[in-house]
């Protein structure tokens, strides 16, 4: 038995088409949240968990042979160059933290005007990793079933960005994080589910996460590092 506290408000989750302003009263609070966190370490952290993106490569390794069709696998498969390519190429240049890496619409707890964050719940997933990926990981959420996914990580990042500045490297990194992201939503997805197919919470995300990653896949990526960067006001 455990007993926590009750905090008021609504999921995240039950807005259709969040403003601008709460996207990046989002990332503003996960900057927040980050920056308390560099002081912070713990034992129980050096542990193996799947929603690693460091450890991606390994994990689609494992998972992809489950998906449906091989179109699914050519798509996860068009992503992992990218993440290849401009990620792990330059990854000990990125710096890393102990941050909560599952800022998904269900654990953003907003007020009932939805106008502001009002808590970040479950640190089941917490560890060290990646600054940057705190922030793909809430946009990979927040942008699906979005018209403008870019945008949508624009506003966050450009919150995130007023209370805990990411690093040029660690922007020209994060649209290939946030494809990577949801590629092992749907891999990890699909083990899951040969685990325990009746079990239906566990593909919530998975029908608009393959939609995202078909719109993502003709998204061209510099003109996406542009706008990522121009939230942030760089050259």
């Amino acid at each position: 038995c455990r007993v926590l506290p009750f905090i008021e408000g609504q999921l995240l989750s039950s807005v259709e088409a969040p403003t601008e302003a709460l996207l990046q009263d989002l990332g503003k609070n996960l900057g927040r949240l980050d920056l308390a966190l560099q002081s912070f370490s713990h034992k129980a952290l050096d542990r193996p968990i799947l929603w690693n993106s460091c450890d991606a490569e390994q994990t689609l390794a494992s998972f992809k042979p489950l998906l449906a069709t091989q179109s699914q696998r050519q798509l996860i498969e068009h992503f992992e160059a990218g993440f290849r390519g401009r990620v792990l190429a330059q990854q000990t240049d990125l710096r890393r933290s102990v941050i909560h890496n599952d800022a998904n619409d269900n654990n953003v707890l907003i007020d009932d005007q939805q106008r502001r964050v009002l808590s970040i719940i479950d640190f089941g997933d917490m560890l060290e990793s990646w600054l940057v990926n705190e922030v793909a990981v809430a946009a990979a959420y927040a942008i699906l079933d979005q018209s403008d996914p870019v945008a949508v990580a624009s506003e966050i990042l450009r919150g995130y960005q007023q209370a805990f500045a990411l690093q040029p490297l660690e922007i020209s990194a994060l649209f290939d994080l946030i494809c990577i992201r949801l590629c092992m939503s749907v891999c990890i997805c699909a083990y899951q589910r040969s685990l325990e197919p009746d079990n239906e919470y566990l593909a919530i995300s998975e029908k608009p996460a393959w939609n995202m990653l078909g719109r993502l896949a003709e998204v061209d990526y510099a003109e996406a590092h542009e706008r990522l960067r121009n939230a942030c006001l760089l050259d």
